[in-house]
């Protein structure tokens, strides 16, 4: 342990204060759990309670770690001299110190490049992806267009299972992902060209299906504290028709349904109900 002190204590006074720094990010993960606005997080409604526990020991363990290392390796003096930059007092250090304005718009500009890259696995595994599968029974092919309701670009026939990412809705037409996984005894991504303006189906030829027993949940707000619309207690297929964040905003092809539920709660392979 004196080893290690020893050795941290060696470090430089920038150093000292960016591992200082990243135990605040580590705090704030820590507990996102049990943040309003972030706890409704599929990657933390997944999550057991022991799951949760875990979270929490992992990043508040890292974030301990981050902040005694810090404080070790900017010992006392390092301690006064980062109060004395905060605090904008003035104080003349030795030649080889760095301009204290300077100094501190370094420290600012690393704190939030550690915090961005830190958050950056979290975001992006909460993030997820939205999509639905193409049902199509009035023709040979579906049409794709560069617009809504505007040229077709492309088509897929429709003896093929196709499954699309979903990018933004406009007046009941979904802008989808160039990229196009086929399903079936040929797996295989598909890649649309021709369009400068996107790629878009109408919503009705996309769906979605209810997952699991009493596993889709439809509520009237995009959060799982809004009011309760739907419990999957019976097979249904949906129609996407509104996106936000996670959310899919959906109504059931019988039009009883009608709500907002956590993407990847709903079947979107065509050839299985997703037990």
């Amino acid at each position: 342990m004196e080893t290690i002190k020893r050795w941290l204590s060696k470090l430089s006074f920038c150093t000292g204060v960016i591992v200082l720094a990243m135990c605040v990010p580590c705090y704030l993960i820590s507990f996102f759990p049990v943040i309003p606005w972030i706890k409704d997080l599929s990657i933390i409604t997944w999550m057991s309670a022991y799951g949760k526990w875990l979270w929490w020991v992992v990043w508040f363990g890292l974030a301990k770690t981050f902040q005694y290392s810090g404080i070790t390796i900017l010992g006392v003096e390092g301690y006064k001299r980062l109060k004395a930059i905060l605090g904008r007092k003035k104080r003349k250090f030795s030649t080889d110190y760095i301009n204290p304005t300077k100094e501190k718009k370094i420290m600012k500009k690393n704190a939030l490049l550690l915090f961005a890259v830190l958050l950056m696995p979290v975001l992006a595994s909460a993030q997820g992806l939205v999509q639905a599968y193409i049902i199509d029974n009035d023709g040979a092919a579906t049409n794709v267009r560069n617009a809504p309701n505007g040229k077709v670009v492309a088509t897929l026939p429709t003896s093929e299972a196709f499954v699309v990412t979903l990018l933004d809705v406009k007046n009941g037409w979904w802008k989808i992902d160039s990229e196009v996984e086929q399903y079936g005894d040929d797996e295989k991504t598909i890649t649309l060209n021709g369009s400068k303006t996107g790629y878009w189906i109408h919503q009705s030829l996309l769906m979605l299906a209810t997952m699991g027993s009493n596993y889709t949940k439809l509520y009237k707000t995009p959060s799982t504290k809004g009011k309760l619309v739907f419990k999957g207690e019976k097979y249904l297929d949906f129609h996407p028709i509104g996106i936000k964040g996670e959310w899919v905003k959906v109504k059931s092809v019988d039009g009883k349904y009608t709500g907002w539920g956590l993407s990847d709660h709903f079947c979107t392979n065509p050839l299985t109900t997703c037990p």
